[in-house]
């Protein structure tokens, strides 16, 4: 049985996440959770989907251009 790496951190979330563009706010924000909530485990008691899009932004991981959501690789990743 393989198992996958553990996400610990918000670089290594948004690295794996299924798409680097997304046409909408809402597109980008249902992949966010989805991806999130499947690692939940993996993040600190009280650490939320929200809190790894604040640290996106912050980083400049996340962007908008128009009404398309961008998200670039996390350096080292």
């Amino acid at each position: 049985m393989s198992h996958s790496a553990t996400v610990r951190t918000p670089a290594e979330l948004f690295a794996e996440l299924p798409g680097q563009r997304f046409p909408s706010y809402r597109e980008f924000e249902s992949t966010l959770v989805a991806s999130f909530n499947a690692r939940a485990f993996d993040f600190p008691s009280g650490y939320g989907w929200r809190d790894a899009l604040s640290w996106g932004i912050r980083h400049g991981v996340v962007r908008r251009e128009g009404d398309t959501i961008v998200v670039q690789r996390p350096i080292g990743h």
